[in-house]
């Protein structure tokens, strides 16, 4: 694995720009082949280390995978102010959110809000779904001074999976190659 300097927008310049199909991060090279997006990433992933021999990131209930996929492929596809204003950049490097968001994205916000309310009676699965919601709604938890009315059960289930082990281990990886320090 290594961490490309997304403020110096190393994704677009060198060997990654030159392999990887849409400039974005994440990208996972395997022999000569770059995969490129993360539900691609996931799936190829699952493929070839397939459950019972490995751990799954997908419930094994068909009904709630494809409900789990379906939900990361909204929150991919939808949510564009909500990125915009309410960067990922700013919740990994610890940046400060902005004071003020447009109505839009307080809008999608408060659509996320209530779609995670949603997931919350709908799943105990404990997914990379369930992860992939809680990295959306850190950003508006971060950014509470502008984005207020944040359910108390919702707070709760985004910090219980941003808070796992494994993610938590992400979340602490040495950034100091492409920062200049460490975080």
């Amino acid at each position: 694995m290594s961490c490309v300097d997304l403020e110096s927008n190393q994704h677009r310049h060198g060997e990654y720009a030159t392999r990887s199909l849409n400039l974005k991060v994440p990208s996972l090279q395997v022999a000569d082949h770059w995969i490129s997006e993360s539900g691609a990433i996931i799936e190829f992933l699952e493929e070839f280390f397939p459950a019972p021999n490995y751990p799954t990131t997908s419930p094994v209930d068909p009904i709630q995978r494809a409900l789990d996929r379906s939900l990361m492929q909204y929150l991919r596809t939808d949510f564009f102010q909500l990125r915009q204003s309410l960067p990922f950049e700013n919740l990994m490097l610890r940046k400060p959110f902005p004071k003020m968001v447009s109505a839009e994205t307080e809008s999608e916000a408060n659509r996320l809000l209530a779609i995670a309310l949603k997931r919350i009676e709908q799943s105990k699965s404990g997914s990379l779904a369930d992860f992939e919601l809680s990295f959306y709604l850190q950003r508006i938890i971060h950014a509470a001074n502008v984005i207020p009315g944040i359910d108390v059960r919702v707070a709760e289930y985004a910090n219980f999976h941003w808070n796992d082990e494994i993610v938590k281990s992400w979340r602490d990886l040495d950034r100091t190659n492409y920062l200049g320090e460490s975080l």
